[in-house]
């Protein structure tokens, strides 16, 4: 779902920032809104609803796993809309809780685009700037 979702969103005329990823709710970032593409680089704002949060009423971590892959895959999108990739690692470092209710900021940025793989390095923060977590996805692109 996320490659086509992601090709909609390269064709959109460079003035259309705000643009609403619904299509992309089933990966479980529901509400999620992409309000900055750009080549290498996706920006998009999540609020912390009840279906996102864990027990202690956070964001939940595999929540903040898919975010990394979705924006991950959405950066590396916007060098080729064609090639999503196939994941081969990822990994995620949790610095502070994401409360419910609040709106996060997640970035994605390709950090490396080659032949055969894809780096990507994604940063969730809070409203006031404040780093929540890190994540790093690494993909495949098969021939």
């Amino acid at each position: 779902m996320a490659p086509r979702v992601c090709w909609d969103l390269f064709r959109a005329p460079a003035n259309a920032l705000i643009i609403s990823c619904e299509a992309v709710s089933s990966h479980g970032t529901a509400g999620m809104d992409c309000v900055k593409v750009e080549d290498g680089h996706v920006e998009c704002q999540i609020p912390i609803t009840e279906a996102l949060q864990n027990s202690y009423g956070t964001l939940h971590g595999g929540c903040t796993a898919t975010i990394v892959d979705v924006l991950g895959t959405m950066a590396l999108l916007t060098k080729d809309a064609t090639r999503p990739g196939v994941s081969v690692e990822m990994s995620q470092s949790f610095l502070a809780p994401a409360k419910g209710g609040e709106v996060i900021v997640a970035r994605g940025e390709v950090v490396k685009y080659g032949r055969t793989l894809g780096f990507t390095e994604v940063r969730l923060f809070d409203a006031k700037g404040k780093l929540l977590a890190t994540g790093k996805h690494t993909k495949a692109f098969p021939s």
